[in-house]
């Protein structure tokens, strides 16, 4: 069973290979899918990927497969817990704090929550810029090493 899922995914990547001329464009879609999977704009990664393939003309299928591949239902939580991680720990690290106002409990609620949904918004879009940014000369070598076998 694992064995076919394997061989199916490997076989599905290598159909997205043999659509791309262009190794640079396949890197870019793969680096911008990786972003929208840790975009903190949840609802919107649909509109992303169509909105970016089209403005970049880039592959819109090799977009939707790495993004759903990083951020699927099984993968939600990590991936979104690591966002915000990251998010609180820049947000700490460069001492950026949400003022809100007085000292009673509402204010003191709002600031956690104004907080942790700043720290959510920050480190999905730091966290996404930086895998995406790592993983473009990682594709791009794959996809030359492809190209040269084929």
């Amino acid at each position: 069973m694992k064995g076919e899922i394997m061989r199916r995914f490997i076989l599905f990547f290598k159909s997205l290979l043999k659509r791309e001329y262009c190794a640079h464009k396949f890197a870019l879609s793969c680096c911008i899918g990786a972003y929208i999977a840790f975009s903190p704009f949840i609802g919107l990664h649909t509109i992303m990927v169509f909105l970016f393939s089209w403005l970049f003309t880039l592959n819109t299928a090799t977009m939707f497969a790495v993004s759903f591949l990083i951020n699927n239902p099984w993968t939600m939580v990590p991936v979104y817990g690591s966002g915000y991680l990251v998010g609180n720990w820049f947000l700490n690290f460069s001492n950026i704090i949400v003022s809100t106002g007085t000292g009673d409990w509402c204010s003191i609620l709002s600031k956690y929550s104004s907080n942790s949904l700043l720290a959510f918004l920050v480190g999905g879009n730091l966290l996404g810029l930086a895998i995406g940014g790592i993983l473009y000369p990682v594709m791009l070598y794959i996809f030359r090493c492809y190209n040269a076998i084929e």
